[in-house]
């Protein structure tokens, strides 16, 4: 079977697939269901303002107990990654702007405390209710 036959395979339609989809992609409908099912968690969750229609590429959440969060997550079985651990400033191709830690609090912050959740169009909807109850004991209200 070629790449493309291979790949034509993975694109069929099925039930939940046209449901979870609707022309947003399933990364969007994940995405929905997080900001609809995590409020009553301690994360931070992503702002969206109303008519706003983000394209979501990752699904950032904030956690103070980053390490403990990301550790009890694993226990569970959910992989999260942190994409970008380091602040701009602190990078070694801005060194020579001269910016020590603590220069930008806030960024440090955020940097500090990101965490991505699993965002992928293959996810199952039985994995994101996992994911969603996984995070529920990870960080609880």
């Amino acid at each position: 079977e070629s790449p493309r036959a291979a790949g034509q395979n993975r694109l069929e339609s099925t039930p939940e697939s046209d449901e979870r989809t609707e022309g947003k992609g399933a990364d969007h409908s994940i995405a929905r269901r997080y900001l609809e099912e995590l409020p009553a968690t301690r994360l931070g969750l992503p702002l969206v303002r109303d008519g706003a229609e983000p394209v979501w590429h990752l699904f950032v959440v904030q956690s103070a107990q980053r390490d403990a969060v990301r550790a009890a997550l694993e226990r569970d079985g959910i992989e999260t990654m942190v994409h970008y651990p380091t602040p701009p400033h602190l990078q070694p191709c801005y060194s020579d702007l001269g910016y020590p830690p603590g220069s930008f609090p806030i960024t440090e912050r955020l940097h500090r405390d990101c965490i991505s959740l699993p965002l992928n169009p293959a996810l199952s909807d039985d994995e994101v209710r996992h994911t969603i109850a996984a995070c529920r004991r990870a960080a609880p209200a």
